[in-house]
């Protein structure tokens, strides 16, 4: 293994010397590599935009039309400099991507966010060996532990039957692009019913729904 680290932090964000490009910058660069659409990792003012094709729909429209887009598809090398870059799936949200880089033979690979349990709504995480990972780790402590998703969704849906008896409205609140649309994937284990959405999250179910994920019917209403 080459002794420089092919991935290193700067300023503007890690950054690969060997491609001369950026993954997820939080400043304007020439070249970027965007794991995914959430605004912690996506962000305007860069020259040009690799990311994942099913990721692009919604990055074109949390960033506007204007900017380069460069898609890939998953798996598909590019050269960018010395470096070989393709993505693969991250398991996180509809599009999301880890960036595999490989220089020399030897591969790293930026994982952005990433989830490895199963999700209607987006495409599995991919194991990509590498010689190097760089993971993010929100929850990465021991204390977090999460209930089976299945379960989860069940709970939601029985709370909604229960506000329903009781006359009251049930009103969950979520992150608009991902985990709304993950709730509505979930739920229809259980149910086929509307669900009412607020228009922030409905513009986001559409770009789901024009890739063919499979959630419940749902009507906006502001």
């Amino acid at each position: 293994m080459a002794n420089k680290a092919l991935v290193q932090v700067t300023k503007s964000g890690l950054y690969c010397a060997a491609g001369d490009f950026y993954i997820d910058p939080w400043r304007s660069v020439e070249t970027a590599v965007i794991t995914h659409a959430h605004s912690d990792h996506a962000r305007a003012g860069h020259g040009a935009y690799y990311g994942s094709q099913s990721g692009m729909p919604i990055l074109k429209h949390r960033l506007g039309s204007e900017w380069d887009y460069r898609p890939l598809a998953y798996g598909e090398p590019v050269r960018l400099g010395k470096a070989t870059v393709s993505l693969h799936p991250a398991g996180h949200i509809l599009g999301s991507a880890q960036v595999r880089i490989e220089v020399d033979g030897e591969i790293w690979v930026v994982s952005g966010d990433y989830k490895r349990d199963d999700d209607p709504t987006c495409e599995p995480f991919e194991v990509v060996p590498c010689d190097t990972f760089i993971t993010e780790a929100t929850f990465g402590l021991p204390i977090y532990r999460w209930h089976p998703t299945t379960e989860t969704a069940r709970e939601i849906y029985e709370w909604w039957q229960q506000c329903r008896a009781k006359g009251r409205s049930a009103m969950l609140f979520c992150y608009a692009l991902g985990k709304a649309q993950r709730v509505l994937g979930e739920l229809l284990t259980y149910t086929k019913e509307p669900v009412y959405l607020h228009g922030a999250v409905d513009v986001l179910t559409e770009i789901y729904r024009q890739a063919s994920v499979p959630m419940v019917p749902t009507v906006p209403v502001f």
